[in-house]
């Protein structure tokens, strides 16, 4: 993979349309309730990360979850769910930028991603609603955690091979 810098109008839009997908699918495309969501806006974080680094992706997630609390009647302003969803960015900033993308990273990367997000997010609904509601949601919670891991990694190397490879997104126009 080849370094990406935002310094040309290639990287910050691209950056800027994937910031775009995560807002779409963590505010209106996906299934809530107070405690639990489902959805797949890691995805694009993941790669805004693994394209962009972790600065980049540490402030692409904040900017997702701004957006997300102006549009969801769940969320809350700063707080650690915040912290979580910026760690969807800097975590494959920190392991896959400026590297070549290995099954094995990408599936160490996203294992401890939603580990660190799901210990973050478990803090958070204790802070917010109690033990009583982390408990109740903790099932679901772990089971919809192990079926997105497999999920996650194949619609990333899918998109990652279909777009980015395919279509020559990755090479740095000056």
């Amino acid at each position: 993979m080849q370094n990406k810098s935002l310094l040309n109008a290639k990287g910050l839009t691209l950056t800027a349309l994937l910031v775009a997908m995560a807002i779409l699918l963590k505010s209106f495309l996906s299934f809530e309730t107070g405690s639990f969501r489902f959805t797949f806006y890691e995805i694009p974080m993941v790669f805004i990360g693994a394209l962009f680094g972790p600065v980049v992706g540490g402030i692409s997630g904040f900017i997702v979850d701004f957006f997300h609390v102006l549009f969801s009647p769940w969320a809350f302003s700063f707080n650690v769910f915040t912290i979580s969803n910026m760690l969807w960015g800097i975590i494959p900033g920190l392991l896959i930028f400026s590297r070549n993308w290995k099954k094995r990273t990408l599936l160490v990367t996203l294992i401890l991603s939603f580990l660190l997000t799901f210990a973050l997010n478990t803090i958070g609904i204790v802070q917010f609603q109690g033990t009583g509601a982390m408990l109740a949601t903790l099932p679901y919670r772990v089971l919809i955690m192990l079926i997105k891991v497999p999920l996650d990694m194949y619609f990333i190397l899918l998109l990652h091979e279909r777009v980015f490879v395919q279509h020559s997104v990755l090479i740095n126009e000056n």
